[in-house]
C-alpha cells in the first residue's frame, strides 16, 4: 500500500521471517509466522527521510506490509516485531484485496487494530516525530480529546464501559428475582448515558 510519504522514506525491502524467529521461540508464535507470505519494511520515517525532527521517545517511525498466507491477524506474530523493533511501528496487514491496520501505542501498552477494510487516513504531519506518532495512535481512537493523554483516557472510559454494560446486561438475563433485575436495571441505564453522553460529546 502506498502513502503520501517523500521518496526518501521508501524501502520496500522484504525482511526473512527467520530474522525474528531467530529471536524468539514457542510453536504458538512460529505457527503465527508461518501465517505470513512476506514482511515488507515499506517506509522509514526518520529526520532524514521526512524532514521531521525526531524526539528522544520517537526518533524513528516504520511502516511494515505483512502479507498473509491466510485471513487470520498474526497477533503473536505483531508483537514479537514490536518487541524487537525499538521504534513506533504502522503495521499494514493484506491478504488479498482485504486490509487492516494496526499499531501498537507505548503509554498504556496497547494494541490497536482497524476493522478489516475499514477506511482510515492517516496524518504524517507534526513538529516532530512523536506528534506524528501520536497523531497515528489517535487514527484509531473513536473520539479525539484535547491532546493525546486525554484521548487515551476518552478511549479506556469507553471500553470500561462497553464492558461493564455487557456484563450488567448479561446479570440481568440470568436473574430471577425481580428487586435485583431493577437494581442492576438502574445501573445499566446510567452506564448506558454516560456512554451516549462521551459518544456525542
Amino acid at each position: 500500500m502506498k502513502f503520501k510519504l517523500p521518496n526518501s522514506a521508501l524501502v520496500n525491502k522484504i525482511i526473512p521471517r527467520k530474522k525474528f524467529l531467530e529471536k524468539t521461540g514457542g510453536t504458538k508464535i512460529k505457527q503465527d509466522f508461518e501465517k505470513i507470505e512476506k514482511i515488507v519494511w515499506s517506509y522509514n520515517l526518520s529526520p532524514k527521510t521526512v524532514n521531521i525532527s525526531g524526539t528522544e521517545k520517537v526518533e524513528e517511525i516504520q511502516i511494515f506490509t505483512i502479507i498473509l498466507k491466510v485471513e487470520e491477524i498474526p497477533k503473536k506474530a505483531i508483537e514479537i516485531m514490536v518487541k524487537l523493533i525499538p521504534y513506533p511501528i504502522l503495521f499494514v496487514v493484506e491478504f488479498g484485496e482485504k486490509k487492516i491496520f494496526s499499531i501498537f501505542c507505548k503509554e498504556n501498552q496497547k494494541f490497536y487494530y482497524s476493522d478489516w477494510n475499514e477506511k482510515k487516513s492517516f496524518d504524517f504531519f507534526g513538529n516532530n516525530l512523536e506528534e506524528v506518532y501520536q497523531n497515528l495512535v489517535i487514527s484509531f481512537l473513536e473520539i479525539r480529546g484535547k491532546n493525546f493523554e486525554e484521548s487515551l483516557k476518552i478511549q479506556s472510559r469507553i471500553n470500561t464501559l462497553r464492558r461493564e454494560i455487557k456484563s450488567l446486561e448479561n446479570k440481568i438475563r440470568r436473574e430471577k428475582q425481580f428487586k435485583y433485575k431493577v437494581e442492576l436495571n438502574r445501573k445499566l441505564i446510567n452506564l448506558k448515558n454516560e456512554l451516549k453522553k462521551i459518544e456525542g460529546s
